[in-house]
């Protein structure tokens, strides 16, 4: 065959090389560096944090001794200021207790320098009486309650101490009769009760019974 160029082969055509858009994006994202994490905040799993506790080097025996020893002489402390704080705290209550019951005292003693007699017996009994009340008003202002329950009134287990029960027509059963001594409560706290007779239903002798049941 013969050549048209002079005996020489045609030349080739060069190959053109052509990239797809979607490829060199993917290219592109694919050769991007990764953008690291950090880990600091990341909660450790037990393993983890078990694997870094070997690593950590355990205390010694004088660390431990010394931090036993910190912690028992934080706890004395303690103690002596719970046991210091308690007992000013009881001596504040008694000092109030003995503020108020310091002028009864008082009048006590005036009583029992007057010059007593025959004539000095109604006196007496009336400045008593006023001693008294003064103690009662004292007491009250600290809290304290008589409990006197009235002839008649219901009995009252929660405040009331039967020490005897007899029949009566005035009052119905389990009702009061008498207080034989006056019971005390501080606010809600019950110091003593008060000791009551009872009434209780009459019981027929043997021969209303008979005569009855004939």
């Amino acid at each position: 065959m013969i050549s048209t160029n002079g005996g020489k082969e045609p030349k080739r055509g060069r190959k053109i090389e052509v990239k797809e858009i979607g490829d060199e994006k993917k290219q592109e994202t694919t050769d991007s560096p990764k953008q690291e994490v950090p880990t600091d905040n990341v909660e450790k799993t037990p393993v983890e944090a078990a694997e870094n506790a070997t690593d950590e080097k355990p205390p010694t025996t004088e660390e431990l001794t010394n931090h036993l020893q910190r912690l028992a002489a934080e706890f004395e402390n303690f103690k002596k200021r719970t046991s210091r704080q308690h007992g000013e705290a009881k001596l504040a209550g008694m000092s109030r207790v003995m503020q108020e019951l310091l002028p009864v005292l008082d009048s006590f003693d005036r009583s029992l320098e007057t010059e007593g007699g025959v004539d000095h017996v109604e006196a007496w009994r009336e400045g008593f009486t006023k001693i008294h009340r003064q103690l009662m008003d004292a007491l009250s202002g600290l809290g304290l309650v008589a409990i006197k329950p009235q002839k008649g009134e219901l009995l009252d287990p929660n405040q009331h101490e039967v020490m005897m029960a007899q029949p009566s027509s005035e009052v119905d059963a389990n009702h009061i009769v008498d207080t034989f001594v006056v019971g005390y409560k501080l606010d809600d706290r019950l110091l003593r009760p008060a000791k009551v007779i009872v009434a209780v239903d009459n019981q027929p002798e043997d021969g209303e019974q008979q005569e009855r049941e004939s």
